[in-house]
């Protein structure tokens, strides 16, 4: 079987320092708690939608003194991620004092599928660019911050929330 060619850059643009910092305040002053949850965990942390939206609240724990979150990837590696503060408080704040079931859960209260997320960040986006001027066309499930940071070395947020703005 053939692999199909894949660039050495990648095609999909994301977005700038700015732009994320304008989509953590849209997703802090939402009045869905499960906004500012998901953004940090893709922003943040570097998960994929899938992994964000699979993400269970027995899936937080105490590892050697830091909160960590037991996160499935592909292939369903798992691996513990460390939890920043702030979205160990985005995360305290959508779980809301519930001891089991998702971090993240959809209006009707079941957990938010992958479409659900992207909606949720498309109208976040689209929020802000009534106020801000952004543009965001299309949320990208693929590549993550850490994957990014093999590649190259360096930290940036654009490889985790893709859009179709130029930066």
């Amino acid at each position: 079987v053939r692999r199909p060619h894949v660039p050495p850059e990648s095609p999909t643009l994301g977005l700038s320092h700015l732009q994320f910092e304008a989509m953590l305040q849209a997703g802090r002053a939402s009045a869905n708690i499960n906004d500012f949850a998901l953004i940090t965990m893709l922003g943040l942390l570097g998960l994929r939608i899938f992994e964000a939206c699979g993400a269970n609240i027995q899936d937080l724990r105490e590892e050697h003194g830091h909160r960590v979150l037991k996160v499935r990837g592909k292939g369903g590696k798992v691996v513990l991620t460390p939890l920043p503060p702030a979205v160990q408080r985005a995360i305290e704040r959508a779980v809301d004092h519930r001891k089991d079931g998702p971090i993240l859960r959809n209006r009707q209260g079941g957990r938010m599928d992958r479409h659900a997320a992207t909606r949720r960040l498309h109208h976040l986006a689209d929020h802000r660019a009534h106020h801000r001027g952004l543009h965001l066309r299309a949320v990208h499930p693929g590549g993550t911050i850490q994957a990014n940071n093999q590649e190259w070395g360096s930290f940036t947020t654009t490889a985790t929330l893709p859009s179709g703005t130029a930066r």
